[in-house]
């Protein structure tokens, strides 16, 4: 990891990195008020502690940032999965919209039954057209069954189960 390349440090590795060298700056300062003049000369102050402290602090931070990599990288595809489910879910409701029942005019009166049937038949499905129209799928599917087999439609007031 290189030090100076820090255009692509997070804040993360660059609070570990500031760290660390505040760290440092603290032992060698303590380092040096501890030991006595007297005493230094000629003897080399012993760095082998810190130095494997910096090694430590270099691994943990480029742990931190591969695990930190594997994170964006695991972000990107749940993002673009996410932006690819909102493109199919506008295509769906563009298309709903586009099959969506004619907006009523007025003095031109159709009941339900008519409206259950012209929108059958530009290619509805009985989920949608229960929807638009807010009734149940169960009378919606018996409408077109009823036109399928061939009766004729009867008022809503009408409809009944007879025997034979």
């Amino acid at each position: 990891m290189s030090f100076l390349n820090a255009v692509h440090l997070t804040s993360l590795e660059f609070g570990l990195i500031l760290l660390v060298i505040i760290l440092a700056t603290v032992l060698i300062r303590s380092r040096r008020t501890v030991i006595q003049p007297a005493e230094t000369v000629g003897q080399a102050i012993d760095f082998d502690g810190l130095k494997e402290w910096v090694k430590e602090s270099e691994s943990i931070c480029e742990t931190l940032s591969k695990n930190l990599q594997e994170k964006r990288k695991i972000a990107k595809r749940v993002v673009a999965q996410l932006d690819g489910k909102i493109e199919q879910m506008n295509e769906l409701l563009n298309r709903l919209n586009e099959k969506g029942p004619p907006p009523p005019e007025e003095g031109k009166s159709k009941d339900v039954h008519s409206l259950i049937i012209e929108m059958a038949d530009s290619g509805c499905h009985v989920s949608q057209i229960a929807r638009w129209l807010r009734i149940s799928e169960g009378e919606v599917q018996l409408v077109l069954d009823l036109k399928k087999f061939g009766h004729p439609e009867a008022p809503q007031s009408q409809v009944g189960i007879t025997r034979v």
